[in-house]
């Protein structure tokens, strides 16, 4: 049987986690992020951007998760292992020597931890990820990747994660690497990539190699014009055997934004969430997106022409015109929301 410590010259030399602390909640977005989501951005304002064609606007992204540091005793290398099982049926693995950086870990999730330097291993160390807006994930030669789960709807029940992820596209402006790939398949799980791009302008290929489908969408006003699409991207949806899910268009932005709005009208989330999941967009290197842009105001003029009080009633009616059933929405609650422990 392995043990957690060793003898050198009479001392006994454990082997011993030293951060983070026993019980520890540890938040998974960075400061700036948090700064972002804090801000009051009401009356921000942003440039109009082609949403088709986008380039970068900034070399610098900030959609990448804080990373935790893990530090050990003594400084040996060696194998450290989290798992969000007490057995670790299911681990992730990191490497260091003393040390290591962990990120891609989910939010609001009890984990376990130990080390293994060879024949010895430490005490298993549990500690917590912070309940947050939401979760991003880094995921080598793209962006914006973030789970649309973990966040509480209006009914007091919970967004699944691990089942629906946003972000930018795999080939084109950006290219997953192999170690990206990796991450989708194996860290991600996806199942099914959901391709929201226009082939005729576009490079759309089939970079992830598993099941793929695609629905060619338009954003802001032009995704109300045809609602046939959303049609669409529901049937999709609604299929249970399509999950894990990763959208994206090119920046995971625009169009990604559109149909993330509109999961998140079915699933119950306020219209403020909806515009701060919008505008998280902004720290990526896509440029800056606000719900004051001409872009947005175009797809809010057109949303007048839907019976309703409020954007949330507009967004409904769209719905049903598109042709969405009852069911279907129901189908997609069963499959995305939990209740709350």
């Amino acid at each position: 049987m392995p043990s957690a410590g060793y003898w050198r010259k009479g001392v006994c030399f454990v082997l011993t986690i030293t951060c983070p602390r026993e019980g520890e909640e540890i938040n998974l977005l960075s400061d700036i992020q948090i700064e972002f989501l804090e801000t009051d951005r009401s009356e921000s304002m942003a440039e109009d951007l082609d949403w088709m064609h986008l380039e970068f606007k900034t070399n610098k992204d900030e959609t990448t998760p804080r990373q935790i540091p893990f530090t050990w005793e003594p400084a040996e290398e060696g194998v450290l292992q989290v798992s969000a099982c007490e057995d670790f049926s299911e681990v992730y693995t990191f490497v260091g020597t003393g040390g290591c950086l962990v990120d891609n870990l989910h939010g609001n999730t009890q984990y376990f931890a130990r080390v293994i330097c060879g024949d010895r291993i430490s005490e298993t160390l549990t500690f917590r990820t912070a309940d947050a807006f939401t979760t991003f994930f880094r995921v080598d030669g793209i962006y914006n990747v973030r789970d649309c789960g973990g966040r509480l709807t209006t009914e007091g029940r919970r967004i699944k994660q691990g089942l629906l992820y946003r972000g930018s596209e795999l080939n084109n402006k950006v290219n997953i690497t192999e170690a990206g790939l990796k991450t989708l398949r194996e860290t991600l799980k996806i199942k099914t990539v959901l391709d929201l791009r226009n082939p005729e302008a576009e490079d759309v290929q089939n970079r992830y190699g598993g099941e793929y489908a695609h629905i060619k969408v338009a954003a802001y006003h032009g995704y109300l014009l045809n609602p046939y699409v959303n049609k669409q991207v529901f049937d999709f949806l609604a299929d249970e055997n399509n999950y894990p899910v990763y959208f994206h268009c090119r920046g995971g932005a625009d169009r990604t934004g559109m149909v993330a709005m509109m999961v998140s009208l079915v699933l119950g989330e306020s219209y403020q969430t909806m515009l701060d999941d919008y505008e998280l967009t902004s720290l990526a290197r896509w440029g800056g997106r606000s719900r004051n842009s001409a872009l947005y105001c175009s797809f809010m003029e057109k949303l007048d022409c839907f019976v309703g009080d409020t954007v949330l009633d507009k967004l409904h009616t769209f719905m049903r015109f598109s042709g969405v059933t009852p069911e279907q929405i129901q189908k997609i609650r069963d499959i995305l929301l939990e209740p709350v422990e």
